[in-house]
């Protein structure tokens, strides 16, 4: 094309180019991709921030995935603790199970453990004597550890009484903080 071509025969120069199909192919490849270069070039920051709103959303998703699993687990361990978890709850199911026991009960002394807490728990231990004969001892300190409820003897010692064994006994239970 020469410098004092007009613009009219040029363009129709370009499309007499155009007839011959193989070089139509190639226009409309080349026009295609620049239509899709130019559509994705303008496109590219909101797909950024499509991707950057993806990522949170996925995490999002994963931490109440997690929230959801741990108050699963919280209800589980939650399921192991009486509904009314206080010292006053304890002394009760103590002195009931001394009473099924056929024991005499002679002393009981909760004492909150200062140094044991977790979370809203705090550690109690309950100290408490009871005499009677050892089946009925036995029983007793069966019936405690095997509850439904977490509580565990930490001391027991035992000696002869006026009416069997005197057992003197340290348990701890975990209560809601006082």
């Amino acid at each position: 094309m020469s410098a004092g071509a007009s613009p009219s025969k040029s363009v129709t120069a370009a499309l007499a180019e155009l007839r011959d199909p193989q070089k139509l192919r190639i226009a409309t490849l080349v026009a295609a991709a620049l239509v899709l270069a130019l559509t994705y070039w303008s496109s590219r920051d909101e797909i950024a921030t499509l991707r950057r709103q993806l990522k949170k959303e996925q995490e999002r998703a994963r931490l109440l995935d997690e929230v959801d699993a741990l108050k699963a687990a919280e209800e589980r361990v939650n399921s192991r603790f009486p509904p009314r978890n206080t010292v006053n709850f304890w002394t009760e199911k103590l002195v009931e199970r001394v009473r099924e026991a056929g024991v005499v009960l002679q002393s009981l002394d909760p004492r909150p453990l200062d140094k044991v807490r977790f979370g809203r728990l705090q550690g109690v231990e309950i100290r408490m004597a009871v005499e009677g004969p050892y089946r009925d001892v036995y029983r007793l300190v069966k019936d405690i550890e095997t509850a439904r409820w977490p509580a565990r003897f930490t001391r027991i010692s035992l000696r002869r009484g006026k009416r069997g064994l005197v057992g003197e006994m340290s348990l701890a239970v975990l209560t809601e903080g006082q």
